[in-house]
């Protein structure tokens, strides 16, 4: 998962760039073994458009589809308000609604100043590695994503458990 740019930011990128971009993220994508890539805006913008249709493409055998909703909060609430009445709403059930076919992520890119959290994804941060790109996100490229995939492979994931610090002193953990 990819945060980067602004709501205004995505309007205007053509049609052409989002397809020529999203192709060279695409191969990289595959080439680190990802089976789907998402991206959202890191941030609203100054006039928020109406809702902007969901971009999704398919490159290299990766699904990428861009999300231009910045407040995870807003798409929460309404995913759980259209809820289809008889249908169990579970965290597993809730989750998939959030994310997609691809599931919830190992890691997000958050592009841009670093240290900032993107408040689209209310949901998808709990367990996620972050990894700060501190670039503007017209910038942001093919060798950004093998960095970040780079980095997210050095991480020792606990999925929100504690470190047993004397496993790692004994060399066990």
């Amino acid at each position: 998962m990819i945060c980067l740019g602004s709501v205004d930011e995505w309007v205007d990128r053509s049609d052409v760039d989002w397809s020529s971009w999203s192709e060279s993220l695409g191969s990289v994508a595959a080439e680190e073994g990802v089976a789907a890539l998402t991206l959202f805006p890191i941030a609203g913008g100054g006039s928020v458009p109406p809702r902007l249709p969901l971009r999704q493409w398919s490159a290299q055998g990766v699904a990428i589809r861009a999300l231009c909703e910045p407040d995870g909060r807003h798409r929460l609430a309404e995913i759980v308000n259209s809820w289809p009445p008889g249908q169990a709403l579970t965290e597993e059930t809730l989750g998939l609604a959030l994310t997609g076919p691809g599931g919830e992520p190992d890691v997000v890119a958050v592009v841009g100043s670093p240290g900032r959290l993107p408040s689209a994804l209310v949901w998808e941060l709990a367990y996620a590695e972050i990894v700060d790109v501190d670039r503007s996100w017209a910038e942001f490229g093919p060798d950004d994503l093998r960095r970040v995939m780079a980095e997210f492979r050095t991480r020792r994931r606990r999925f929100g458990g504690l470190v047993d610090e004397s496993a790692d002193e004994n060399g066990s953990g």
